[in-house]
Order: C-alpha cells, then structure tokens, then sequence
C-alpha cells in the first residue's frame, strides 16, 4: 500500500509519504498473524523504517486482542517495541 499524508499546518507543497508491505495468514475463523514493514519518507523531517510482527485473536464479533512485537531501525525513536492491544466495535449499538 502507498499513500500520501499532508498535514494542515505544513505547506501543500510538502506530503508525506509512505509505503507499507504486510503478510498475512488466518489460522482458523479467530486468529491470524501478520508481518508488516511500513516505512514513512517526509521531506520535512528523517524517515521513519518499522517492522512489526503481530497476533491476532478475535473473541468474538465484535472485539479482539492483539500482541505487537518489532523495531524501528532510525535513532530517534524506541529500538524495540512490545504492545499488548484489546479492541472492540459499537456496530449494533444503535
């Protein structure tokens, strides 16, 4: 996937880009894995490189948990990461 970001307080002239390349297999109707790198190339600030691995479980229609693990290769950020996540949808609410 590409895509294009321009921000309201930045000049028009100066998007952002980024590029984003994933894997993904589901293992049976609940879980899946997933292998992702995104990269982020502004022209108004240093590129930004992640590599992300994660699991997925859905619980039910309606909600999910999921565990990131990677790293980012630049200096300015975080070298490694570990996220615990837990996600849920009104989609019947009203």
């Amino acid at each position: 996937m590409f895509g294009m970001t321009c921000f309201t307080d930045e000049p028009h002239d100066d998007p952002s880009l980024e590029s984003t390349f994933e894997l993904e297999r589901d293992f049976g109707e609940s879980a899946t894995i997933l292998a992702e790198y995104a990269g982020n190339y502004p022209r108004h600030a240093r590129l930004t490189d992640l590599f992300d691995c994660a699991a997925l479980w859905r619980v039910s229609r309606n909600q999910q948990f999921d565990l990131h693990a990677g790293f980012r290769t630049n200096r300015s950020e975080p070298a490694h990461f570990l996220r615990v996540g837990y996600s849920f949808r009104f989609d019947d609410l009203f």
